[in-house]
């Protein structure tokens, strides 16, 4: 069955991801109480205006869901780990990958896939027509959106914005964003897109991605972008014993400054800091999964010290490795 709305099509994402929901003053968090590992989706909602989902979590299995979106909804934000492909009816196979992104959908059918052990984590607005209608009123410069190509993705977003959504999702996981703090963001981020577009039109959003480093700028071309997810991936897949920075370099032919550049324009966060983050999300599986003990699990890890484990894995959950399996297992 195909899905029409996209709270529709969330919901049946979600179902697949074995999460229910926790409704709660602001906001409803979506999770397995009973697999802490798989993650979570946090969402926010003006009903008929607009939600903001923000997502970390893991795929347990494999699926797919079936979508046809007859509604107009203008979507941006930014993707900052994970891989979806998927089948728009009319157009070639597709994938999705770490970026920031602006689109205006409508009369969109097709299927998207999700595999097992992925690892997605972004965060994403997604606005409908009663909330454009209002932004007009408020400023008719942004009638500007009703000329918006339809079904084209753009594939980059003003670093202001790209900004934005990056301290809005620190403070979603931190229980910090208000309905207030929300609305004042999403304003400026209209705002900024509506300034951009008026001025500039939609070539705008055409240019290529930069970084600054020092006096500098570096552009970022899209096999530039491809590296970096390879990069990316070879982390992922070595978690326990990861190449050194200039190893990696080599091996995705990117010199060591824009690879480290680059990285942080696609995920927001050092190298050394996603090694970490993957450590960490592999270690909470184990605990959940498994009977190994936790210096087993450490070294599985990549830490030749039970400590060094035990500290980090505190400061990343604020529990210790044993109150952590201890909880999963209860749940």
């Amino acid at each position: 069955m195909a899905l029409f709305t996209h709270s529709e099509f969330q919901k049946t994402i979600f179902r697949h991801l074995t999460f229910q929901p926790d409704v709660q003053n602001h906001r409803t968090v979506w999770a397995n109480p009973g697999r802490p590992e798989l993650g979570s989706v946090l969402v926010y909602e003006r009903p008929g205006c607009y939600i903001l989902s923000a997502a970390d979590y893991m795929v347990p299995e494999n699926f797919s869901v079936k979508f046809e979106n007859t509604q107009l909804q203008l979507r941006f934000g930014s993707f900052y780990e994970g891989k979806t492909c998927f089948q728009i009816e009319g157009l070639a196979a597709r994938s999705s990958t770490p970026t920031s992104f602006l689109v205006l959908e409508k009369h969109t059918k097709g299927i998207q896939f999700w595999k097992a052990g992925q690892h997605f984590k972004g965060v994403e607005f997604t606005l409908f027509p009663k909330y454009l209608a209002a932004l007009e009123e408020l400023d008719p410069k942004s009638h500007i959106f009703t000329g918006f190509p339809i079904n084209m993705t753009y594939p980059a977003l003003p670093s202001t914005i790209v900004s934005s959504i990056w301290q809005l999702s620190k403070m979603t996981f931190s229980d910090d964003l208000t309905p207030i703090i929300l609305e004042g963001i999403l304003l400026q981020c209209m705002g900024t897109l509506t300034q951009i577009l008026s001025k500039e039109g939609f070539a705008a959003f055409h240019t290529q991605p930069t970084a600054k480093l020092g006096n500098r700028t570096l552009n970022f071309s899209s096999a530039d972008l491809q590296s970096i997810r390879q990069a990316a991936g070879i982390l992922t897949e070595n978690i326990a014993a990861p190449p050194s920075i200039d190893e990696l370099s080599k091996r995705v032919y990117l010199n060591r400054q824009k690879l480290e550049a680059g990285f942080s324009l696609c995920y927001h966060m050092t190298i050394g800091q996603y090694i970490r983050s993957c450590r960490m999300a592999e270690a909470a599986r184990l605990l959940a999964e498994t009977q190994l003990q936790i210096q087993e699990i450490g070294t599985a890890v990549g830490y030749t010290s039970s400590a060094s484990f035990i500290k980090v894995f505190r400061q990343t959950y604020q529990v210790t490795p044993l109150a952590f399996r201890k909880a999963a297992r209860e749940s």
